[in-house]
């Protein structure tokens, strides 16, 4: 468990989800966060996705495992688990079970 250290607000109210396998359209590359790829998916809901988790079919690209882009608005002092670390963001757990990403520098050290 860690806690939050610096407040953060989620960006987006309607969040990119996809499943393994799924379609998506790759488009620009976020320049403050590297590693982070604009995609929008059949139904033309977008996100920003870890590049490393698109993969190349003979169609195009898909999602190469589940995704959620969904980010989880925190107060400092909040305690959340980090389930996985990617690219400068964490994956975050809250103990009601509400799962988001969040700024890795927003997050404090692990135990």
């Amino acid at each position: 468990m860690r806690v939050v250290t610096t407040p953060h607000a989620a960006s987006y109210a309607d969040p990119l989800a996809v499943r393994a396998g799924e379609a998506v359209v790759p488009g620009e590359r976020d320049p403050q966060a590297p590693g982070w790829i604009w995609c929008v998916d059949p139904r033309g809901k977008g996100g920003w996705t870890p590049e490393g988790w698109l993969a190349r079919c003979a169609d195009g690209w898909v999602a190469a495992r589940d995704y959620d882009s969904r980010e989880l608005s925190v107060a400092a002092g909040e305690v959340v688990e980090v389930l996985e670390e990617v690219a400068g963001w964490a994956w975050c757990r809250r103990t009601a079970g509400e799962r988001g990403w969040v700024p890795v520098g927003k997050v404090g050290g692990g135990p």
